[in-house]
C-alpha cells in the first residue's frame, strides 16, 4: 500500500446536515497511524446540536501483496487474481485498495 494518500491528521467542520447526523452538528476527525500493526484508526467525534455526541472508530488494516498470498497460501485459497484501481477517485475510501477474485 502507498501510504502517500493516508496521513494521520486532524480536521473539523460544522454541517446542518450530513453523513453522521440529520441536525446541526459538529465533527471532530483525527487519524491515527499504528505502522508497527499495520492499522490505520479513523477516528470522527459528532456533536449533536441536541448537547449529544457519538465516537465513531473505524481500522483499517493494509497488506502488501505478498502478505496477501501468504494468508490466501495458508489458508488454502487457490487461482486468486489481483485487481487494482477499481474504486473510483472519491472521498470516502483510500486509492489503494486491491480487489482479489479467488477459489476456495
Amino acid at each position: 500500500m502507498d501510504l502517500i494518500d493516508k496521513q494521520v491528521k486532524k480536521d473539523w467542520y460544522a454541517s446542518q446536515s450530513s453523513f453522521w447526523a440529520h441536525e446541526k452538528h459538529i465533527v471532530l476527525s483525527e487519524v491515527f497511524h499504528y505502522p508497527e500493526e499495520k492499522v490505520f484508526l479513523n477516528q470522527d467525534i459528532v456533536i449533536l446540536e441536541s448537547d449529544n455526541f457519538k465516537v465513531y472508530r473505524s481500522y483499517d488494516h493494509y497488506y502488501s501483496e505478498e502478505e496477501l498470498i501468504h494468508l490466501l497460501d495458508k489458508n488454502k485459497f487457490k487461482n486468486y487474481h489481483f485487481f487494482y484501481d477499481i474504486i473510483e477517485d472519491n472521498n470516502f475510501v483510500s486509492d489503494n485498495v486491491v480487489f482479489t477474485v479467488t477459489q476456495k
